[in-house]
């Protein structure tokens, strides 16, 4: 499930399931969507409890999609076992990754 919050710069992306496959359509889609010009696009994944390749190539197109439109993307409160495989599949170099749920501020 995603849960998205308008903000003045860009989306709040909640993912609130399993980061994979079945949720890749709705993220793209969310991306897709964006305004032409985004500033900021928040993915809150403290509610994701798995991430496997199919999750990680949907942030990887929300995080293409925000770049293009000369925007950044930030992965907040990402838990221990995303963490591991972001830096497994060496992700954790090239997303932004913050620690707290609210990095917008």
């Amino acid at each position: 499930e995603i849960e998205v919050v308008e903000e003045s710069g860009g989306p709040d992306i909640a993912i609130i399931d399993d980061v994979d496959l079945l949720l890749e359509l709705g993220l793209r889609s969310v991306a897709e969507g964006f305004v032409s010009t985004v500033l900021l696009v928040v993915v809150k994944m403290a509610g994701a409890t798995t991430i496997d390749s199919s999750g990680i190539a949907s942030l990887l197109k929300v995080y293409q999609i925000a770049k293009k439109r000369g925007g950044l993307m930030i992965l907040a409160s990402c838990g221990e076992l995303t963490m591991i495989v972001l830096a497994l599949a060496k992700m954790d170099e090239v997303f932004n990754l913050a620690v707290n749920v609210d990095a917008r501020r």
